[in-house]
């Protein structure tokens, strides 16, 4: 089951001017804002499945079982299922450039060994692809 929709935040300036998101099937995705006792703006979206919750199954067949420690140090180990026999991996920055690619057989492996921990301090992505060509993403912090 997959959600694919743009929010919109209370108060952004580029509404009136975007064509969907000043369009009347648009005004239950903006999100109303307001300050929590931190001074931070929150805001929630609910999302209501119109379906019996009898006949409702969803199967998660994930291919990352874990990533742990996440930062990650030279201990973090990535455990993936075992229902493919060859996996492609790659590692993203946040600007999506390739920072490693590499294939495995192995059901884990330690990710020190596919990207220095003296890499910039940030988000990256683990891109992993399975024999079947299914695909999951993963966040990572350095």
């Amino acid at each position: 089951l997959e959600l694919i929709t743009q929010l919109y935040f209370e108060g952004d300036s580029t509404i009136p001017i975007d064509f969907w998101a000043s369009s009347d099937s648009a005004q239950e995705r903006i999100i109303s804002l307001s300050d929590n006792e931190n001074g931070i703006q929150t805001g929630f979206f609910d999302i209501i499945l119109d379906v019996d919750s009898v006949n409702l199954s969803i199967s998660e067949n994930k291919l990352i079982n874990s990533i742990y420690p996440n930062p990650i140090n030279e201990e973090t180990k990535v455990d993936l299922n075992k229902n493919s026999k060859e996996y492609s991996v790659v590692i993203l920055d946040s600007s999506s450039r390739i920072i490693s690619r590499f294939y495995i057989k192995s059901h884990s492996f330690y990710l020190f060994e596919y990207i220095s921990l003296n890499s910039p301090r940030g988000i990256y992505i683990l891109k992993i692809k399975n024999d079947k060509n299914k695909i999951q993403t993963k966040k990572i912090v350095i």
